[in-house]
Order: C-alpha cells, then sequence, then structure tokens
C-alpha cells in the first residue's frame, strides 16, 4: 500500500470514528437502560422534565378527548338530534369535567353575563367553525341559534338542563 492510500485511510478513519464510536455509545448506554441524558442535568432536573412532560402529555390527551366530544355534540346539533341549550349543556359538562379547564380564559373568551350564555355562544362559535361560511343553510342555522339565544336572554329564560349522570361518566 502506498502512502497517500495509507494517509487517505488513516484521514477517513479520523473523521469517521468519532461518530461511530458516539453513536454506539449512545446505542450501548440505551440498551443498558442507562441513563445517558441524566449525567448532562443536575440531580433531580431530569425526573422533574420527565414529571412535567407525562402531565403536558396527560393535558393534550384531556384537551383532545374534549376537543372530540365537543365537536360529536356540535354535529348533532347540526344535524338536529338536539337543541341548542342541549348542545350547550353537554359542553358544559365536558368543561366541568375536566381538571385542567381553564374558566377564566374561557369567561375571557366567551362574552355574556353568564357561563350558560357564554357555553351556547361557544357552541355557536363551533357550528360557524364546522360548516362552509358562505352556505345558506349554515347562515340560517346560525340565525337560529342565535335567536334562540337572544329570545331566551330577553326573557330571561335561559337555563341549560343538568345532566343526567355524573358528569364524567359514561352516560351510554
Amino acid at each position: 500500500m502506498s502512502a497517500p492510500t495509507y494517509r487517505l485511510l488513516l484521514k477517513g478513519a479520523f473523521v469517521v470514528l468519532p461518530p461511530v464510536l458516539l453513536v454506539g455509545a449512545l446505542l450501548g448506554a440505551a440498551a443498558l437502560d442507562f441513563e445517558f441524558w441524566g449525567l448532562l442535568c443536575p440531580p433531580g432536573m431530569l425526573a422533574e422534565e420527565q414529571c412535567r412532560s407525562e402531565v403536558l402529555d396527560g393535558v393534550g390527551r384531556d384537551v383532545r378527548r374534549r376537543s372530540e366530544a365537543k365537536a360529536a355534540v356540535v354535529w348533532a346539533l347540526i344535524d338536529g338530534h338536539l337543541t341548542l341549550f342541549e348542545a350547550a349543556a353537554r359542553v358544559r359538562d365536558l368543561d366541568r369535567a375536566s381538571p385542567n379547564f381553564q374558566w377564566s380564559e374561557f369567561r375571557r373568551f366567551f362574552k355574556g353575563d353568564s357561563d350558560e350564555e357564554r357555553h351556547c355562544r361557544e357552541v355557536i362559535r363551533h357550528v360557524w367553525a364546522q360548516l362552509p361560511e358562505d352556505s345558506p343553510k349554515t347562515q340560517e342555522l346560525l340565525r337560529r341559534l342565535e335567536a334562540e339565544l337572544r329570545d331566551a336572554l330577553d326573557h330571561g329564560t335561559l337555563r341549560l338542563p343538568e345532566p343526567r349522570c355524573p358528569a364524567g361518566s359514561d352516560p351510554s
């Protein structure tokens, strides 16, 4: 083997060897269930971050579950299976059942004199978001829902039905 080829191989080894060793060490540490990243964090910080990550994952699952359930309620309203007030009550019950629900943000975002009114406005907003905005059917449905809410507010009769079963339990 000539000297230039030998030097080229040696240089190549110095370029390739460090990343290969690092990847091997990481894979070996993972295979041995060795908390490699714990070496880079102050004591306790990794456990705190893992705990925070688990809490945030739980909050995310809760938000997704409630969002999917609210969408089903809104579609039941759109399809004529629920009234505005029944839909708002179901959405309210979903929010009440969540330990992560941010009532202050809800009250800041949805205007109204009561949470009942705010939940009705939330449902109307979801209807608006689900249907094509330029559709005559959408416009008619939104006008009807707003009129129902306005009528109940004008007459002081806005009362949402109470849950048929305890919050968080399966009604089926």
